[in-house]
């Protein structure tokens, strides 16, 4: 999983939840945007602010999307606005290697060119 790759890049205290609260396709899917809160539990059990961060893959040739939000909706009868997110293994860019993620709602393979990693006014490429 490259949990690490992104939590040493944004410089993160390490042992917090990545949550997914937004998906967007840009040009028709050319690009797709995620929308990250990363929260990290204080030494005071009280949940710190969380870092907001875009991952967007560019240069999309290919996105599966599998969804499992129908089973949240049997299981606790409603579908939560963010999803918790389980793994994710980035892959390699210039479509050599798709990246997959899963989490409690979806499963997304891209293929992709590259990645740009956006938290506030810094852009990094990953």
């Amino acid at each position: 999983m490259d949990r690490g790759k992104i939590i040493e890049v944004l410089g993160l205290t390490t042992g917090g939840d990545f949550v997914i609260a937004d998906l967007r396709l840009h040009e028709w899917g050319r690009a797709v945007q995620l929308t990250f809160e990363y929260t990290v539990i204080g030494p005071d059990d009280a949940p710190e602010p969380p870092t907001l961060f875009d991952l967007t893959f560019h240069d999309c040739r290919e996105v599966r999307l599998k969804t499992y939000a129908h089973i949240a909706l049997a299981e606790v009868g409603g579908i939560a606005g963010r999803a918790s997110l389980a793994e994710i293994a980035l892959g390699h860019g210039n479509h050599r290697r798709d990246a997959n993620l899963l989490t409690s709602h979806f499963g997304l393979t891209v293929s992709y060119g590259h990645i740009a990693l956006t938290h506030g006014d810094e852009i990094h490429t990953l």
